[in-house]
């Protein structure tokens, strides 16, 4: 391993490029057969949130912002690999609005918001707060898109 990865941050570039890789193809191909803007955006969430607690995906994401902090070339690729994962929640947004489903008239800052719902939410599950279940997870995450994306009264 060392004659590969001569340094620990090395190994972990690797491990969360093939981990991100892997679930952006995944969810690409996934999303492509599902028609409904909603169902669409809901299986996205699902893909991409935390499972629960101590999600090895997501422990890797602990270990990335950790580094990150403090070196910027893992700063870098942990921004390039987030932006792949928004630019694709932008999709499904953009989808939704094109569709009449959504209504955002800036669909990459919904997006972000709710990364930042998804992000923040799954950091407390992986934790194993006692406050929070998967399935409360996902519930809160959509009232966050429904909030984001349905038309304003």
């Amino acid at each position: 391993v060392t004659y590969y990865f001569p340094a620990k941050d090395d190994l972990l570039m690797r491990a969360i490029r093939q981990s991100e890789e892997a679930l952006t193809r995944d969810a690409e191909k996934i999303l492509a057969t599902i028609k409904d803007p909603w169902k669409r955006l809901d299986r996205l969430v699902d893909l991409s949130a935390s499972s629960g607690p101590s999600d090895p995906g997501w422990v890797l994401w602990f270990q990335v912002w950790s580094s990150a902090a403090q070196d910027p070339d893992i700063a870098h690729v942990h921004d390039e690999l987030d932006a792949r994962w928004r630019e694709i929640l932008t999709d499904v947004i953009s989808y939704g609005c094109e569709r009449g489903a959504f209504h955002s008239d800036q669909p990459e800052q919904a997006a972000r918001l709710l990364s930042a719902t998804i992000d923040g939410l799954s950091i407390q599950l992986t934790l194993g707060s006692p406050s929070i279940t998967r399935k409360q997870l996902l519930r809160l995450c959509r009232q966050a898109a429904e909030l984001l994306l349905s038309p304003q009264a």
